[in-house]
């Protein structure tokens, strides 16, 4: 079934310009954790969720394409495509729950982690898409004057759209999350985009509003909805602990429609230009991937 592009937003309670209505569901929205320095942080969990505009969407209408809680090494056969798993660790030891997905950065080296969910593969590519993971860095996190890749959504199709691949409108776009250095004890957080509009071959930051303590879990928000081929109108948002720390309703992420949500690319690598100045990590948990009910 195809939308109008008011129907998507519409649907994903941003109609009427606000976040007020992406509170409430988890298939929608971030959850609140009301003390992130005790480990709590506990999605919400209601039902349904009443929109910018007054209309209710429930859980029924996403689907959910990812749901990992990397309890057991199962987890890894829900990805399509597992490229760079050597630095991946299941451990109890400051765990969310039970166990949590630890990602080795060494010293020296750049890649932690790389694995990838095709829609196509699975049920079909969409437009609009929600993902949520709790987060981790410890107090020996080090990320002075350096950035890094985290997990996001991404539309590359081998073309473009990463890795020095210029985003043209037409060969590929991508929406990872990343950390940077803040200058204090704070890690903070940004979008790591591609998109038609960029200057350079290089990806640009959009920065996030909030940044995280180090030893501390925190839930990670994400939503993407695709810009309508012919205007600038591509939406990226997200959350810390329910709390919003992005948003941007005016991005042209794509010229043409055959460019859509390829995959949800759980990535984390070091760089920008230089490697890990140290042996780094940081845990993940409860990943969670939805999509519109009507475009699965």
């Amino acid at each position: 079934m195809n939308h109008t592009r008011r129907e998507l937003l519409i649907f994903s309670g941003l109609a009427a310009g606000g976040v007020s209505g992406l509170t409430g569901s988890p298939a929608l929205s971030p959850g609140t954790n009301p003390d992130s320095s005790e480990g709590s942080a506990q999605p919400n969990t209601t039902a349904d969720d009443r929109t910018a505009d007054g209309s209710t969407v429930t859980e029924e209408q996403t689907v959910t394409e990812l749901s990992i809680d990397f309890h057991d090494w199962s987890w890894i056969d829900e990805f399509t495509e597992s490229d760079i798993t050597d630095h991946l660790e299941l451990v109890s030891d400051e765990a969310y729950d039970d166990r949590s997905l630890r990602v080795d950065i060494p010293e020296g080296e750049s890649d932690g982690a790389s694995l990838h969910y095709w829609f196509d593969e699975e049920s079909s590519e969409p437009e609009e898409l929600w993902a949520s993971y709790y987060l981790y860095f410890p107090e020996s996190f080090e990320v002075t004057d350096q950035v890094g890749k985290l997990p996001g959504p991404a539309g590359t199709y081998g073309a473009g759209g990463w890795g020095g691949r210029r985003s043209n409108g037409r060969n590929g776009w991508s929406a990872r999350m990343g950390f940077r250095d803040t200058e204090s004890d704070e890690i903070g957080l940004q979008y790591y985009i591609y998109h038609a509009g960029m200057d350079d071959e290089y990806g640009e930051f959009f920065i996030w509003d909030r940044s995280l303590w180090k030893g501390q879990w925190y839930r990670i928000d994400q939503y993407i909805l695709l810009n309508d081929p012919e205007r600038a109108d591509g939406v990226l948002m997200g959350w810390v602990d329910g709390e919003p720390a992005y948003d941007h309703r005016s991005i042209r992420f794509r010229t043409t429609p055959e460019l859509r949500i390829e995959d949800y690319w759980f990535n984390v690598y070091w760089g920008g230009m230089y490697d890990s100045p140290r042996d780094n990590w940081i845990l993940f948990d409860d990943l969670v991937v939805r999509i519109n009910g009507d475009e699965g």
